[in-house]
């Protein structure tokens, strides 16, 4: 299922940002519908369904970890922490 632009995801992102430009979204709305997009393009696979929940596990437990290890890598590159806590000037 590709979108406008030739990309995967049925235009989640173009939706993500018109959300952002008219006040922005919560966690859960961006959570449970990036599932929804993902679920529809498992649909469009001939996979089982306990095939395609595995598929959606192993695409949710990707995320979780790399949006964990993004934020680590913010956090310890954040000025207060440079700073703060190795006692170093931030550059």
């Amino acid at each position: 299922m590709l979108d406008e632009k030739g990309g995967i995801g049925g235009g989640y992102w173009q939706r993500r940002r018109g959300q952002k430009e008219r006040g922005g979204v919560t966690a859960a709305t961006a959570s449970k519908e990036k599932r929804n997009d993902l679920l529809s393009i498992l649909d469009d696979s001939d996979v089982e369904e306990e095939e395609k929940e595995e598929r959606l596990a192993m695409i949710e437990s990707s995320h979780a970890s790399v949006s964990e290890s993004l934020s680590s890598f913010f956090e310890l590159n954040s000025r207060e922490f440079v700073e703060e806590k190795l006692g170093m000037p931030y550059w």
